[in-house]
């Protein structure tokens, strides 16, 4: 199996896992818990270097990754790395610089690539590449220690402050091997907040009676998030009541300089500055029903708000909204 399936199949299975724990609590609420069982292999963190947050282009933080062996035979080890920003953009491959150096280990190698919303990587045996197969091999009670540097360059959006990276062991996955972070601080502003969409109006039409909704787009980022800024209005074109459905189309119009105008593939006018430092863009929408086809007098249809900025999706600026569409 590729250490990318691997690593899918190790979330998978936490998932499930807990997911089946949830399920038995009640049956077990009087029983005493089990201890935990001890993951083969251990990885910790040392202390951070302390010199302060990251600094878009200057200052760096380092700290130690160690992989412990807790028994009594070799066992293997490939650290899966993950950086995963506190903030409204995805990370791209030029926001972090990054490497890691061995202090008491194998020669290494390390890459990451993009993943949104964040990058994902491998430390692994230098011989081996990027998403090989290789593993380290820890000899019974052993240790191995590599020194991990992390820095935001200038390409880092002021609107995200603070990166979380992560060290596991995909070469052997294991549901008891807890999941931390080291939670590194991006620049000195209060960042790292979103962007806000809200969706309030009439929330019911029928052929020949629209609705009017207002679309309010907030930026609680803390800081402008750059343009060009898109957005994306849509109705699913389906009326469910219960477990039935049918067509009940409804479509989405602007109102733009004083006049209605219909939304060509639900797109938003492009905001091509961004949004500026706490600013709040609001949309004037309509919403018309066509002819109603559904075999029942009434249902329901969701109408969705999507936003992104630039090439980077954002992180959160979704939302929904229940409109009840009536045969009359």
């Amino acid at each position: 199996m590729s250490v990318r399936a691997r690593l899918v199949a190790t979330t998978a299975t936490v998932a499930l896992a807990a997911g089946t724990a949830t399920a038995l609590l009640p049956a077990v609420a009087n029983a005493a818990a089990p201890a935990p069982a001890k993951p083969a292999v251990t990885v910790s963190y040392g202390a951070v270097s302390a010199r302060g947050p990251l600094l878009p282009g200057g200052r760096t933080e380092s700290f130690t990754v160690t992989a412990t062996n807790t028994t009594g035979k070799s066992a293997p080890f490939l650290g899966t790395f993950s950086a995963t920003p506190q903030g409204v953009f995805a990370l791209a491959s030029a926001d972090l610089s990054l490497s890691v150096v061995p202090v008491h280990a194998p020669a290494t190698g390390f890459g990451t690539i993009a993943e949104e919303p964040g990058l994902i990587g491998q430390i692994h045996p230098k011989a081996s590449k990027l998403w090989g197969s290789a593993d380290f091999v820890l000899p019974a009670h052993a240790s191995y220690t590599w020194k991990v540097t992390v820095g935001a360059t200038k390409a880092w959006k002021a609107s995200d402050n603070a990166v979380l990276v992560n060290v596991s062991n995909s070469a052997a996955p294991d549901d008891s091997a807890p999941f931390s972070t080291v939670d590194l601080k991006v620049g000195a502003a209060r960042t790292g907040g979103r962007v806000v969409e809200t969706l309030t109006g009439g929330g019911s039409v029928a052929p020949g009676r629209d609705a009017l909704e207002t679309l309010t787009v907030a930026n609680r980022t803390g800081a402008a998030v750059p343009g060009p800024v898109g957005g994306e209005v849509s109705t699913s074109g389906l009326v469910q009541d219960g477990d039935q459905y049918g067509p009940g189309r409804v479509t989405v119009d602007l109102l733009e300089g004083g006049h209605w105008v219909a939304l060509k593939g639900g797109q938003l006018p492009v905001l091509g500055n961004g949004l500026a430092k706490d600013a709040v863009v609001s949309y004037r929408l309509r919403l018309v029903s066509g002819p109603y086809q559904a075999p029942f007098a009434s249902g329901t249809t969701p109408l969705y708000a999507f936003f992104s900025a630039a090439q980077y999706a954002l992180d959160g600026p979704t939302t929904s909204r229940t409109i009840t569409v009536y045969q009359h």
